[in-house]
């Protein structure tokens, strides 16, 4: 008698069990941490507010940028134009004509800032050499200047996930 209470309770358990790891609001709450996902590849067009140079930055140092459009991906918008994001100078070299050596910068993103969340995030870079020219990038001989006001766009590498 005892073992048949015992496989009873085990069954009635297993349906419970079952029953609440197929409801339909477990299944609702995984949908909307998919929805919250802004995939891996996802491009982030921003404009600098500053001024980023090999002159005046040297690697690790911070700079601050906003969103030049809104983040929209199969039609689902993650994040509104405008947003604030950090980017991070990864390397910062000025040209030396006497060590026959490039003035080198380059830039990534690090942060989003949305709502009251900092958001940490990576992305490809952009490097800039003073021997190849762009048409917003200033370049002398010795430096390199990317302009405050400069569009620049970068890919995810990570999904990021917005709550």
């Amino acid at each position: 008698m005892r073992s048949s209470f015992h496989l009873l309770l085990l069954a009635g358990l297993m349906v419970i069990s079952n029953s609440c790891t197929n409801s339909p609001a477990t299944e609702a709450i995984g949908e909307t941490a998919e929805s919250s996902v802004i995939p891996e590849g996802s491009t982030l067009s921003v404009r600098l507010n500053e001024a980023v140079s090999t002159a005046g930055n040297q690697a690790e140092d911070g700079f601050s940028a906003t969103l030049a459009a809104p983040v929209v991906v199969d039609g689902k918008s993650f994040l509104s134009e405008g947003t604030q994001v950090k980017g991070v100078v990864r390397e910062s070299v000025s040209a030396s004509p006497f060590l026959e050596k490039q003035a080198v910068l380059t830039v990534s993103l690090s942060e989003i800032f949305s709502e009251d969340e900092r958001i940490p995030i990576r992305t490809t870079s952009r490097t800039a050499t003073s021997g190849r020219f762009g048409k917003q990038i200033e370049q002398s001989q010795a430096e390199i200047v990317i302009p405050a006001d400069t569009l620049l766009t970068f890919r995810l590498r990570t999904p990021v996930e917005i709550r």
